[in-house]
C-alpha cells in the first residue's frame, strides 16, 4: 500500500504547491509559534524557499520564451516581406526574363508552397 506522502510527490506541480499552501495556512492560523519536526514555521518557510524559488524562475523563463516567440515571429513577418518584394523584382527584371518562376533557387517554389500551405490550413 502506497503512503500518503508518495501519494502527494506523485501530485502534478501545481497541486504540490496548493498542498504546501494549504500546510502554511493552517500552521500560520492555528499554532504560529509550535515547532513541528523540529522546524519552527520560518525554518519550515526557508526550507521550502527553493520550491518557491523554481516556480518564479519558471514563470520568467515563460514570459522570456512568449516574449522571444513573439519577436521572432514580428522579424519574420518583416523578413518574409522582404524576401517577397526582393524575388518579386528579380522576376519582374528584364535581364533576368521572368526565369525566377521556373527555377527554385529563388524561393518562389518555398513561397508558393508555404501559401498553397497556409491556405490548405484555413
Amino acid at each position: 500500500m502506497q503512503s500518503r506522502f508518495a501519494e502527494i510527490g506523485a501530485l502534478p506541480a501545481c497541486s504540490r504547491l496548493d498542498w504546501i499552501t494549504t500546510v502554511i495556512e493552517a500552521w500560520e492560523n492555528l499554532r504560529p509559534s509550535k515547532s513541528f519536526s523540529g522546524l519552527t514555521l520560518d525554518q519550515f518557510k526557508e526550507l521550502i524557499k527553493p520550491m518557491l524559488d523554481a516556480r518564479k524562475r519558471i514563470t520568467e523563463l515563460e514570459k522570456q520564451m512568449h516574449d522571444a516567440y513573439t519577436d521572432r515571429d514580428a522579424a519574420d513577418a518583416a523578413a518574409l516581406a522582404q524576401a517577397q518584394l526582393v524575388v518579386s523584382s528579380v522576376v519582374g527584371d528584364r535581364e533576368n526574363g521572368g526565369r525566377a518562376r521556373s527555377t527554385p533557387r529563388w524561393g518562389w517554389h518555398h513561397l508558393g508552397s508555404a501559401i498553397a500551405g497556409s491556405r490548405a490550413a484555413e
